[in-house]
């Protein structure tokens, strides 16, 4: 759940396992909106809790009858908790009734917080004024027959499109509220199943772009929404309370990953995932099409990439804001998490990993896609993938040259120094006669051209990340044979393959597996897009090795 709001940029993380408990494990990363850096992470099960309930707590002001004086609650978790103490802060209640299909659950939270255990949810909802659902249900549990007409309802749980907490009766004939109109269509059981109308969001009775309809029964439909965790994260950042303290897993700074981090290791790990991933279902990788947020007041934007693999589940995020001076353009973090329990394991740098691992990807492509006698060797881009594709790329091919070209010369200059290689002062006298070449640029239109490539040379388009943004010339691409890390992704976020409207061959993917040709004796174009699995893969390594020799590790 990525959301960048006033100054921060916030993504919540959560693994849900019925099996444990608590069963919903939650971190939140913060970052500085303003230039992509980290700056803090929370363990946010508690934050969530509290997020939600205050929610719940502003309905309830505008939507509850004005003399409210007894609260049910419908569940006896943490929600049902945090509910309680949020709508106290709001109403004086004279009566709380709290129910729970457990009766022991019910009668201890009851106990603890002074309030009344019912042996059924009907008792409980019976003249209750207020009433809150958070029970985690996927079957009604309130019906409507058992609400006073003009009670309010803030319905916490159902959160699946296949789930409902309330009696589609209720939701037909009450007044429904929700927090985000576009969500509660897509996610929310208790609207879609019911087929109810909704009238407004609550941000519109905030706005007083809506009427309150507080005469009438009313439902607000609480799906949670990302603003919100950004709002809590920023307050909870800035007075840094006891409660919620950042979480105590493992950080791997980026010098630790730099020394644990080959590409004689990583190559082959790289080259497997690739496989595994082009396989589908069969290949385990569970892998949605990344998140981007965009920062556009500072010329930036936020890419979440979640992935599932191999018994590990991580999540990146990096940020890339082009106008950085003092800081990096891209910052990049990682959260890893034990994929079979949820728990978190460690929290790594993800600078280094991005980097070599995006070599690693153009280094498997090369060896499958270039001729066998390449010698020469062409780089556009003088930043850290010009880097480490240099050194990735000459750590398994033997060149005879290799030639660096930057838009700015002093740029080209110092790295081809630094590297041993040649300067050069075009992009056409870097790749005129190169057998391999890498875009490694932030250019968002093309830097290669067509006429300039000789034929059967191999080409690694890295740049151009936006299905607006070009590197590559439109006619190279129509021209060429070309392969994707991820046939899905390509199609929605590379503006080389959208703007040209070339075919697709084949992902690298099928080349490991052998199910689509090579064809290295044409103009071959690997457009790389990033794929999370590679993340997870390079992380879980890492970790691993962190762990045999750093600490023990529950790997």
């Amino acid at each position: 759940m990525p959301c960048s709001y006033n100054g921060v940029l916030v993504t919540k993380l959560i693994t849900q396992f019925p099996q444990n408990n608590p069963r919903i494990q939650s971190v939140l990363t913060v970052h500085d909106a303003k230039e992509g850096s980290m700056k803090a992470l929370l363990e946010s099960n508690l934050l969530t809790a509290a997020r939600t309930a205050a929610m719940s707590a502003v309905a309830t002001k505008y939507l509850a009858p004005t003399n409210s004086k007894v609260l049910a609650i419908l569940g006896a978790g943490v929600q049902a908790k945090s509910h309680y103490f949020a709508l106290q802060s709001v109403t004086e209640f004279e009566e709380v009734r709290i129910w729970n299909r457990n009766y022991l659950k019910a009668e201890t939270l009851a106990m603890q917080l002074g309030c009344r255990a019912c042996e059924s949810a009907e008792e409980a909802v019976r003249g209750a004024d207020v009433i809150t659902t958070v029970t985690g249900s996927n079957t009604p549990v309130l019906k409507y027959e058992w609400v006073t007409n003009g009670a309010h309802i803030n319905c916490v749980g159902g959160n699946r499109p296949s789930w409902q907490e309330l009696d589609p009766k209720l939701m037909q004939n009450a007044i429904v509220y929700t927090d985000t109109i576009e969500s509660a269509m897509e996610e929310s059981g208790d609207i879609i199943l019911s087929k109810c109308k909704i009238y407004a969001e609550i941000g519109d009775l905030v706005n007083r772009a809506k009427p309150v309809k507080r005469d009438q029964t009313t439902v607000f439909k609480s799906l949670g929404m990302a603003a919100m965790d950004a709002a809590a994260a920023k307050l909870i950042y800035e007075t840094y309370t006891a409660e919620n303290k950042m979480q105590a897993v493992a950080v791997i700074s980026e010098e630790t990953v730099k020394r644990f981090l080959t590409y004689s290791e990583l190559i082959p790990i790289i080259s497997s995932a690739f496989g595994q991933f082009s396989r589908g279902q069969d290949g385990g990788v569970v892998q949605p099409v990344r998140m981007m947020v965009p920062v556009q007041k500072h010329n930036g934007m936020c890419y979440v990439m979640p992935c599932l693999y191999d018994g590990y589940f991580s999540t990146k995020i990096v940020t890339f804001f082009k106008d950085n001076v003092d800081l990096p353009s891209h910052n990049a973090y990682i959260s890893l998490f034990d994929g079979t329990n949820g728990a978190m394991r460690a929290l790594i740098a993800g600078e280094t990993i991005t980097a070599k691992r995006t070599a690693a990807m153009s280094a498997v492509a090369t060896k499958f896609l270039a001729r066998t006698n390449s010698k020469i060797l062409a780089i556009l881009g003088t930043g850290t993938q010009a880097r480490s594709h240099f050194l990735c790329l000459t750590s398994i091919f033997s060149f005879e040259e290799v030639r660096i070209w930057g838009r700015t010369f002093s740029k080209a200059e110092a790295l081809a120094t630094e590297l041993s290689c040649k300067p050069c002062e075009s992009a056409e006298e870097a790749v005129r006669g190169a057998d391999i070449i890498v875009t490694a640029t932030s250019s968002s239109t093309p830097v290669l051209k067509y006429e300039w490539v000789k034929p059967g040379a191999h080409v690694n388009g890295v740049g151009a990340c936006r299905s607006t943004w070009q590197e590559l010339d439109p006619e190279l691409m129509r021209n060429a044979t070309v392969y994707a890390d991820s046939m899905e992704a390509i199609v929605k976020e590379s503006g080389d393959v959208i703007l040209s409207k070339c075919d697709v061959y084949a992902e690298i993917g099928d080349l490991v597996n052998g199910t689509k040709e090579a064809r290295a004796d044409q103009t071959t174009v690997f457009k790389s897009l990033g794929l999370a699995v590679m993340d997870t893969v390079t992380s879980t390594f890492v970790y691993k090795k962190y762990c045999e020799n750093e600490l023990k590790c529950d790997k």
